[in-house]
């Protein structure tokens, strides 16, 4: 029998053979542990309904069902049905014991019983990368209260990113990378306080980068390929969690903030085909952790800072098409790590440091 926090997979959707995502039914009361690359599994999962009891909607789903024992809420079975109807999927959903440990769904639920004995389930997660959904995301989603993970990458969805997700306060994980989305990004993003991963790259959204601040679980934004302007928040310096910042090729402008010096997690931060402008901070020297640092194809002046000399684990540097001057600083003879330095299209004196033809992990020098 299942315990509190146990969790099962229950298949929401069958989808024609164009998804090819369910061909068949799995035996009832088989279970899964609610992570399809069974990395955040329960360690007790809920064995099956009572008696192998499911039942299956088809069409619109109705009210009927939604609040008897083994089903979802109200809320979230109307706010899935909204969801699918704005992707352009057909409203054909399936939700039954029979189906339980089929590990090809895409909507994962956690389960548990109440005070009452009742089986109750909550759509915890949501893959469906690559499934060619062409519609767009509906307002109703902020009805699946109890959403982890949001995977919508690789797809034609349109319109804007609704405000109401940031109403999704569980969500720790949001990708929605390579669709056609327009717009802002929502202020109410501000509100999601368990989000680890964000990343909306390769879109078509602009305006600024909203304040994140308070986001303090964050440890991935990424951004790129959007038309995002405006200067780089200060307020991302506070993210004291942040492991990857990729902000390239947007348009955002002004002096590279730096707050961002405080950013000691940091391992990868791209800035590269931007239209900053000002010079390096010299608080980046207390990145002790960065790995790849890339700041190319902007409006950067001045020198190299004297105190980047302890950035000994970069792995990749890169400051190409700049207005950068003076002399190649020595102690990038030092950057025993490196493997490529890019420096091409600045305005530097003298040679290279004759150091740096040692280099022996050095793969790539422009």
């Amino acid at each position: 029998m299942g315990n509190n926090g146990s969790i099962i997979l229950i298949p929401i959707l069958i989808f024609l053979l164009r998804w090819q995502l369910v061909s068949g039914a799995g035996p009832a009361g088989n279970t899964y542990s609610g992570d399809p690359d069974g990395k955040y599994g329960s360690g007790n999962p809920y064995s099956g309904y009572p008696n192998g009891q499911g039942f299956g909607l088809s069409g619109k789903l109705q009210a009927t069902y939604c609040g008897q024992n083994q089903t979802l809420p109200c809320a979230e079975v109307n706010a899935l049905q909204a969801v699918i109807n704005g992707f352009r999927l057909l409203p054909t959903i399936y939700i039954s014991s029979t189906y339980c440990g089929y590990r090809l769904t895409t909507i994962n639920c956690t389960c548990y019983r109440d005070d009452k004995n009742f089986i109750l389930c909550h759509i915890t997660e949501i893959y469906m990368s690559s499934k060619d959904l062409s519609g767009y995301i509906d307002p109703a989603i902020s009805g699946l209260q109890f959403l982890k993970i949001l995977e919508l990458s690789n797809n034609q969805l349109t319109g804007s990113i609704p405000a109401s997700l940031g109403n999704l306060t569980n969500l720790e994980r949001l990708y929605i990378i390579n669709n056609q989305l327009v717009g802002s990004i929502p202020e109410s993003f501000k509100n999601l306080k368990s989000l680890k991963i964000l990343d909306l790259s390769s879109n078509y959204l602009d305006g600024p980068i909203p304040s994140l601040r308070d986001l303090q679980n964050l440890n991935t934004i990424g951004l790129r390929f959007n038309f995002l302007n405006g200067p780089i928040p200060a307020s991302l310096g506070n993210l004291s969690s942040l492991q990857i910042l990729n902000l390239y090729s947007n348009i955002l402008s002004g002096p590279i903030p730096d707050d961002l010096g405080n950013l000691t997690q940091l391992q990868f931060l791209a800035l590269d085909d931007n239209e900053l402008n000002g010079k390096l901070p010299e608080a980046f020297g207390k990145l002790s952790n960065i790995t790849a640092l890339w700041l190319g194809s902007n409006y950067i002046s001045g020198n190299i800072p004297q105190n980047y000399s302890y950035l000994t684990g970069l792995q990749i540097f890169s400051v190409a098409g700049n207005d950068l001057s003076g002399k190649i600083p020595d102690y990038i003879a030092k950057w025993k790590n490196l493997t490529a330095l890019i420096l091409l299209g600045n305005n530097f004196d003298g040679n290279l440091p004759e150091g740096i033809f040692k280099l022996e992990k050095l793969q790539t020098l422009w």
